[in-house]
């Protein structure tokens, strides 16, 4: 006994191409944001003056561990999804990653409790990447 699969109707092939392609833009557009915050941090960290003046720039350990909020953000938005929702090595290499930019800084800094910021950033960077890929499975 032969089942017939039913075949989908034009429209929905259309809309399903459609969301295919407004999904991609959207990851691109994520990938951009964060590869932006991490540029941006890293060349704020090398050129201070660019947002500071030249008499309140703070020294280097504050700049650090205030840079990397913006790096603990993009990180999960730069990597693909994969490394962050699905088992594995590489999933292990980026929450070890995340977790030694959000402690590491803690060294540096006058305000140990500013990690708090590093951690909300760094699930703040993961939620659109979570929703994005919930949407990419429902296609």
């Amino acid at each position: 006994m032969t089942e017939t699969v039913p075949q989908r109707e034009p429209e929905v092939k259309v809309l399903g191409a459609l969301a295919t392609v407004a999904l991609t833009g959207l990851r691109v557009l994520f990938f951009a944001a964060g590869a932006v915050a991490i540029g941006g941090a890293l060349w704020v960290l090398f050129d201070p003056l660019l947002v500071y003046a030249r008499e309140s720039v703070p020294p280097l350990g504050e700049r650090i561990a205030t840079n990397t909020t913006f790096v603990c953000f993009g990180l999960p938005l730069v990597m693909p999804h994969r490394w962050t929702f699905e088992r594995g090595r590489a999933r292990r290499l980026l929450l070890l990653a995340e977790i030694v930019l959000i402690a590491a800084p803690m060294l540096l800094e006058a305000n140990p409790l500013y990690f708090l910021v590093r951690v909300l950033a760094a699930g703040v960077g993961c939620m659109p990447v979570l929703v994005w890929r919930m949407l990419w499975n429902l296609r």
